[in-house]
């Protein structure tokens, strides 16, 4: 079993649902959602069963494309590693992360394909 860890993500929209940002450190979960009206690639970060912000459009489409493969052996775990940042009143905060998760030894060349197509992240396998 392999722990894949992607990096970087960008989250945003955690002042839609009442937080400036997530707390540096703790874990969160993320789940796709493809009946998205806006983006059929949207993944949102969940505290619990509580939904608390989204990936960024272009970090989204990534891991959505990784989710679509079903490879994962565990949940995707996403961890905040440092405080927010402002970086457009249109955005709004934005906050960095990585994302973690369990997959088969034989996973690991689809997942690093479906990664290196995007070239905003990169993955480390162990």
């Amino acid at each position: 079993m392999n722990h894949f860890t992607i990096r970087p993500l960008l989250a945003v929209g955690m002042h839609h649902y009442g937080r400036r940002e997530l707390s540096v450190g703790s874990n969160y979960h993320l789940e796709a959602e493809p009946l998205n009206k806006y983006d059929s690639n949207a993944v949102a970060i969940y505290d619990g069963s509580r939904k608390v912000g989204n990936l960024k459009k272009e970090y989204a489409e990534v891991i959505s494309s990784v989710m679509k493969l079903n490879l994962a052996k565990s949940r995707y775990v996403i961890r905040p590693i440092e405080s927010s940042e402002v970086k457009s009143r249109k955005t709004g905060p934005q906050q960095l992360y990585h994302l973690t998760f369990k997959g088969e030894d034989n996973s690991e060349d689809e997942i690093r394909t479906v990664v290196k197509s995007h070239q905003c992240v990169s993955i480390i396998a162990s």
